[in-house]
């Protein structure tokens, strides 16, 4: 993201998107967030959901900031549901968006906060973090999600550098959809085919009859899950995928000493919140399951990861 018209289509698309999901009853935070049916295959879908994947993002970023009240800075922050978390944790921290809609979201929800025991502060910014100058250094600074929205990575990380104190941890939570491969979308394939014959999937998928069409099919799921959109459907904003997870890691590892990294979700994010079923109790068995079968396949190899969590030091001078 550089000049200002490709800056403001950006904020539009993510303006657009999120007065959408409110409108529809999405309530972003982790602990108040209800069932929002409006969702037909997304995490937000679910409290149990949520916690599952969102909630994974938030605890490894949690557990990187180095100490107790430290200031934090998102970029990228959304409507504001992984800040307000750390806030509640104790930290000081600030929220910089580049979609203003977002921030008057976040800012809403924020002051409805009932969990003020411990509250440390939070504040909101609507703002290009390539612009902005910030009136102090931070002790973290995270990416979730939002990295891979910036084609200058270097830029962005020197800007980064500029804004940290020193020893400063950066971490990021982004996706790594040229990690996956037919292996990874064969895979899920199989679960939503299985899923929709006994009903359990949000939508009745026409069962292949042929290799031809299996393999129609897992072509069709690697270009949705590489676009993180549904075939036929626009990218979430015009500057999605600016950047992949090979180029982010080296940009990261070269800048920054790694102190942690985890690999996670081959198939999940785009499947639990398709999930159906006869109760409750029963769809939530299906979600616990295939969770655990994704850490597994991930874990032991034998699926490549869609998502990274890296932290990184900022070197002395």
């Amino acid at each position: 993201m550089s000049d200002g018209n490709s800056i403001n289509e950006e904020s539009k698309a993510f303006d657009e998107r999120m007065r959408q999901r409110i409108t529809n009853g999405h309530i972003p935070d982790l602990r108040r967030t209800p069932p929002t049916p409006w969702f037909y295959n997304n995490p937000w879908r679910h409290p149990h959901f949520v916690n599952k994947v969102m909630g994974e993002y938030y605890r490894f970023v949690k557990a990187q900031i180095p100490f107790a009240g430290a200031r934090v800075l998102e970029v990228g922050s959304g409507p504001g549901h992984v800040t307000l978390e750390l806030a509640r944790d104790g930290f000081q921290v600030t929220g910089l968006e580049l979609s203003p809609y977002s921030v008057e979201v976040a800012r809403q929800f924020a002051a409805e906060n009932p969990y003020t025991d411990g509250f440390g502060n939070l504040e909101y910014l609507s703002a290009d973090f390539m612009t902005w100058d910030s009136p102090q250094k931070y002790d973290a600074i995270y990416f979730l999600l939002s990295l891979h929205h910036f084609d200058d990575l270097d830029a962005v990380l020197a800007r980064c550098k500029q804004h940290l104190q020193p020893g400063g941890i950066l971490i990021a939570v982004e996706p790594a959809r040229d990690w996956l491969t037919p292996t990874e979308m064969t895979f899920a394939a199989l679960i939503r085919l299985l899923l929709s014959n006994y009903g359990g999937w949000y939508q009745a998928a026409p069962l292949p009859q042929t290799q031809d069409d299996l393999q129609t099919l897992v072509s069709d799921l690697l270009e949705e899950y590489r676009e993180a959109a549904d075939k036929g459907e626009a990218l979430q904003s015009p500057h999605d995928n600016s950047s992949h997870a090979s180029a982010m890691l080296a940009a990261l590892r070269s800048q920054f000493e790694e102190i942690a990294y985890a690999e996670g979700f081959a198939f999940l994010p785009r499947i639990i919140g398709g999930i159906r079923g006869e109760d409750e109790a029963q769809i939530m068995r299906t979600a616990d399951l295939l969770s655990l079968f994704d850490a597994f396949a991930v874990t032991n190899h034998i699926l490549r990861p869609g998502v990274y969590q890296f932290a990184g030091r900022l070197p002395a001078p």
